[in-house]
């Protein structure tokens, strides 16, 4: 909730036709239009103005950071060492996909991820695995329990009866292959309240049982517990 004393900008920012849209058409040439853009909030009047010149409004966020990295066709192997140097991130989720898809053309999907493959998976922080050992999945014969289930366990899906709408099917085969890990250290990622914030380092590691076919694109989304503060000459001052 933003007081009233304070404007909030929101920018957005469109991907090119070629990657919102699908075609079979080899020449496809198609064009989205955006007519309008609305964004509807609720609205409440509070006594907020006289706190205000006391002590400034704070409020925590979910601070989201996405980064790409490309791995070049042919390789069976791939180490970002500083995929992340500063704040650790409270939730990691990545997957792969295509290049050329990533980028945007109207026959390819640009958010089929792909398990391509893949036989290891190791997260470390300050050269620290965070799991116990490293994922060793088995796509191929379908062997993946632990991965699945450690996608449920990092959303926090594991104990509920809810879901992300990702069966065991659709991440061996259907193209929904990502690995997510709860960095928090209590295992509250998706959770409000917040934990000591640490700094370091993060790598990521991957090995493949058969090299690349094509350059992909290892899509990386890093989800930061951060607050932002307000303060009543509408200053917005971040901790990051």
């Amino acid at each position: 909730m933003i007081t009233t004393l304070h404007f909030l900008r929101v920018r957005l920012s469109r991907t090119k036709d070629a990657f919102n849209l699908l075609s079979p058409e080899a020449n496809a040439d198609y064009v989205s239009t955006i007519e309008a853009a609305t964004l509807y909030v609720d609205s409440v009047l509070v006594a907020h103005a006289q706190a205000l010149a006391q002590k400034n409004a704070k409020y925590s966020i979910k601070r989201v950071e996405m980064k790409v990295f490309n791995i070049a066709a042919t390789r069976r192997d791939a180490s970002i060492s500083h995929a992340y140097l500063g704040q650790y991130p409270s939730l990691l989720v990545f997957g792969l996909v295509d290049n050329a898809a990533f980028n945007g053309t109207y026959g390819t999907n640009p958010f089929n991820f792909q398990s391509l493959d893949l036989s290891y998976v190791a997260l470390h922080l300050d050269g620290k695995m965070i799991l116990r050992s490293a994922l060793l999945p088995d796509f191929k014969n379908g062997f993946v329990a632990r991965e699945f289930c450690s996608l449920y366990q990092a959303l926090n899906r594991d104990n509920q009866d809810l879901g992300i709408a990702i069966s065991y099917t659709d991440y061996v085969l259907g193209g929904c292959c990502l690995f997510a890990f709860d960095l928090t250290a209590d295992g509250s990622a998706t959770q409000s309240h917040f934990n000591l914030i640490k700094q370091g380092t993060l790598r990521i590691d991957l090995k493949f049982r058969e090299p690349l076919p094509s350059t992909t694109s290892l899509v990386v989304y890093a989800q930061f517990q951060s607050l932002v503060e307000i303060d009543a000459q509408k200053n917005v001052i971040t901790e990051f």
